[in-house]
């Protein structure tokens, strides 16, 4: 499973393993190469970071390499 962001809405999704999430991605995977219908639920966390704080995080990591 890859670990890079996809574009939704003009933001950057993120998907993170955390509570079984790769579960939920595995059976909509093996659905979908099934070609079937699965009703899949699960909750919806979102976690956001006004846009200055990603800038500061990503300029305080970057002067560490």
């Amino acid at each position: 499973m890859s670990a890079r962001p996809r574009r939704v809405g003009g933001c950057r999704l993120f998907l993170y393993n955390a509570g079984g999430s790769h579960h939920f991605a595995g059976a909509a995977y093996i659905a979908g190469q099934l070609r079937r219908r699965v009703p899949l639920r699960a909750s919806l966390e979102v976690i956001e970071l006004r846009e200055e704080v990603g800038r500061s995080i990503d300029s305080r990591l970057s002067s560490m390499t």
